[in-house]
């Protein structure tokens, strides 16, 4: 019976509160954060163009506004051996991008590139990178059967036969992107229907793992690997795809040697992009080379490849 008159006394008493009571509006201060520039510029051998994006972070609880992020303002400025190669251009839009103009050979191996940028309001970034010398491949293959996944589904695989030169540390990435026809259908004199292939689309097709168990996923549909525990031997580096056997269709293999910088951050954006929907997960810190900045400049030398 006491415990009863308790409980009713607890009850009126939380009736009787004012309604805010049960929706308090907390004030927290958010945390002070560094205002930096934040850049990221991935350049390829032998492309063509280089598109850099510049932006600015903003504190956690920030309301943000997407044109904000963007640097409209900036100056972006590329070196080779100490020697400006290029300003580039800012592309309009909520992106930030940046973008060297076409040029041939724009970035050569073996050479040390800087790339610079600066904004009014912020300290000037900066990091740099030698472009490595392109993968010794062998041959490039698609292997149908390559095993299941862990959920029993079939697999399929790309397989890259490449050489490691001694002594050397390197990292190599592959990307696959499947070629999809682009049928067009007409008729003869004769009424017979004509089918003709013009062209293909391009989709990236995200790697599942490898048969190497050293080797990691990387942000945007990649898959990389060091040669720490192949150095100076002839290697087969897999991705190992959802199965596309019997089906006919070509694939491009992309194949690179990459800065160990760019490996770096490859593999913990895509840790990262992989557990942001999980607030129990470990968090994950991006590596950046940015020097007083947040972000990457990376260097590949790539090599393209068809399979089928």
């Amino acid at each position: 019976m006491r415990n009863l008159l308790l409980l009713l006394l607890i009850s009126t008493s939380l009736a009787s509160c004012d309604e805010d009571f049960l929706s308090q509006t907390l004030e927290i201060d958010p945390p002070e954060y560094d205002k930096q520039l934040v850049m990221h510029g991935f350049g390829a051998h032998p492309d063509s163009s280089f598109n850099v994006y510049l932006t600015r972070n903003f504190g956690i609880l920030e309301n943000v506004p997407d044109t904000a992020w963007a640097i409209p303002n900036g100056l972006v400025e590329l070196y080779e051996e100490g020697q400006k190669k290029a300003t580039l251009g800012y592309v309009p839009g909520i992106n930030g991008r940046y973008v060297v103009p076409t040029q041939a050979g724009l970035f050569q191996p073996g050479k040390r590139y800087e790339l610079r940028a600066e904004a009014p309001g912020f300290d000037a970034v900066s990091a740099q990178q030698v472009m490595p010398y392109p993968v010794q491949v062998d041959s490039v293959r698609f292997r149908p059967s390559a095993g299941l996944d862990a959920d029993g589904t079939k697999l399929s695989a790309v397989d890259v036969f490449l050489k490691d030169e001694p002594g050397v540390e390197h990292f190599y990435e592959i990307r696959v992107v499947i070629l999809y026809p682009i049928i067009e259908f007409h008729y003869d004199g004769q009424g017979n229907q004509i089918i003709d292939t013009v062209g293909y689309q391009e989709y990236t097709i995200e790697p599942i793992d490898s048969d190497d168990p050293n080797a990691e996923l990387t942000f945007g549909g990649g898959i990389a690997v060091s040669d720490r525990f192949f150095d100076g031997k002839s290697y087969r580096f897999s991705a190992r795809i959802y199965n596309y056997a019997n089906t006919g269709y070509r694939f491009k293999v992309r194949v690179r040697s990459v800065t160990e910088e760019y490996f770096l951050w490859g593999i913990s954006a895509q840790r990262k992009y992989d557990t942001e929907d999980f607030p129990f997960a470990d968090p994950v810190t991006t590596y950046t080379n940015l020097d007083k900045g947040i972000g990457l400049f990376g260097l590949g030398n790539e090599q393209v490849f068809v399979v089928e």
